[in-house]
């Protein structure tokens, strides 16, 4: 499955938002760090992939972080899964802390007093061969009152790898060694 737009990407992650995520962290107080993985086609397993051309949809995997004991274990699960099944459009959500303006770094966003509470979903498509094409990021500022999700603002952008990108989701699910 491909994301050919900007638009499409965008899309996509208002759908996730609107759909999953908010949902979510109303529903159960949190929101897992997870993966969603779109898979071509043509590199399924025979059994899914029949089911899949059958049902006339497209292929979605997700990892959650619950699958496994520690960030690194799914960094390198998700890494294992994308390279494996030539996964080329992946997505990572995740509920985090944002600091604008930050002029002290030692102070990590979860433990800043000026932090902000935000759902950030990056994805990530890569070519056949996992050569980084383009990543995407929509990051969600929000503030949770009376468990009901208010939104603050939603900001998205799209970035090429000209532009140096420094991302541990992106290093996984990529063959670039310079990301």
């Amino acid at each position: 499955m491909d994301f050919e737009t900007e638009k499409e990407i965008e899309d996509e992650m208002n759908m996730m938002l609107d759909n999953m995520i908010i949902p979510m962290m109303e529903g159960t107080g949190s929101v897992e760090l997870m993966g969603m993985l779109f898979p071509d086609n043509a590199h399924l397993p025979n059994e899914m992939k029949e089911d899949v051309l059958k049902s006339g949809q497209k292929a979605c995997m997700i990892f959650p972080s619950a699958a496994v004991d520690s960030k690194e274990e799914w960094y390198e699960g998700i890494s294992h899964l994308t390279k494996k099944m030539k996964i080329r459009n992946s997505f990572m959500i995740s509920d985090t802390w944002i600091v604008e303006g930050a002029e002290d770094t030692s102070v990590a966003p979860s433990q800043h007093p000026d932090r902000t509470d935000a759902f950030v979903i990056h994805y990530v498509n890569t070519d056949i061969n996992g050569i980084l094409m383009r990543t995407a990021m929509m990051v969600c500022k929000y503030k949770l009152e009376e468990e009901k999700v208010v939104e603050r603002e939603r900001l998205f952008t799209v970035r090429s790898p000209d532009e140096n990108i420094v991302s541990a989701f992106a290093e996984a699910v990529s063959n670039n060694d310079w990301v």
